[in-house]
């Protein structure tokens, strides 16, 4: 009775010896790299014709569509591309729509750091607005933002070696558990709002294909 008294003792020193923590090493502090609006000195009329009609030729599906207002809204999109913000909270990735925190899991024992696993995002979903108004006699003034970005959990990965095949390696996605303020800081990079005023401004009605649904 005293040598299983003293096992489970010695189980729980060693459990409480050992800890998982989330840290976040660091916050997106890179704004817009591109201005969300811009002047041109197309009439409003001509403006919005190119609107309408990168909608059309990318398909785009559309929630809000007011010409009288100059507002279209789409629906919104899911998979957007991002990058995870470096050490020093900066984007990595001139491509991504969206810059997320740099969110890591990290395994103890004691105050030692066993392991270090980088979280990414299950889902980036993203939702698009154009607003489109004359500008008196000077032209039309154009303004793209995205008002809301959705971070859908999180994983990290895993890789798992096959001890009869060491070359034989399985790449696992280990679900996470987030609370949603740890994706709170995530933000636009710019570079859709970029795509989307130089189509309208340029006419390059293809230039923001990669929008997707």
């Amino acid at each position: 009775m005293k040598a299983n008294s003293l096992i489970l003792v010695a189980l729980l020193l060693i459990i409480s010896c050992r800890s998982n923590k989330l840290s976040i090493s660091s916050t997106p502090r890179q704004s817009f790299t591109y201005p969300i609006h811009t002047e041109t000195t197309a009439s409003f009329e001509e403006v919005w014709a190119k609107l309408v009609d990168i909608i059309a030729i990318n398909g785009y599906k559309v929630d809000r569509l007011d010409k009288q207002n100059g507002i279209f809204v789409a629906k919104i999109y899911r998979g957007a591309p991002y990058s995870i913000a470096d050490d020093n909270g900066r984007n990595t990735d001139e491509n991504a729509f969206v810059v997320v925190p740099k969110i890591k899991f990290q395994s103890l024992k004691g105050r030692k750091v066993k392991s270090t696993r980088l979280i990414h995002p299950d889902s980036v979903n993203y939702e698009v607005n154009v607003r489109i108004r004359a500008n008196g006699l000077n032209g039309t003034m154009i303004n793209v933002n995205i008002p809301r970005i959705q971070i859908g959990g999180g994983y990290y990965s895993y890789r798992q070696v096959s001890p009869s095949f060491p070359k034989d390696t399985i790449i696992l996605k280990i679900p996470m558990l987030l609370d949603p303020i740890y994706w709170s800081t995530t933000k636009s990079t710019g570079v859709l709002e970029k795509y989307i005023i130089d189509a309208i401004k340029d006419g390059d009605l293809n230039k923001i294909g990669e929008l997707r649904e």
